[in-house]
């Protein structure tokens, strides 16, 4: 996937929680689809849930040492 010129290798290499800007998104997107059809997808609901929880811990800890 990297290798292909549209994507390039930064898609590979994720950021904080899980990577590739459209896919916080997505899992959004999904679990809205899911909900509307009855369906309950506990386990997107946390993994976006620790994701937003881990970018926030680690933005607040890079801040600490320069008082924001």
């Amino acid at each position: 996937m990297g290798l292909d010129a549209r994507i390039g290798g930064q898609f590979l290499k994720a950021g904080l929680g899980y990577g590739g800007f459209c896919f916080p998104k997505d899992v959004q997107a999904f679990i809205h689809l899911s909900a509307s059809v009855g369906v309950d997808f506990d386990i997107l609901k946390a993994r976006s849930a620790s994701t937003n929880s881990a970018s926030t811990a680690i933005s607040k800890k890079s801040a600490m040492p320069y008082g924001w």
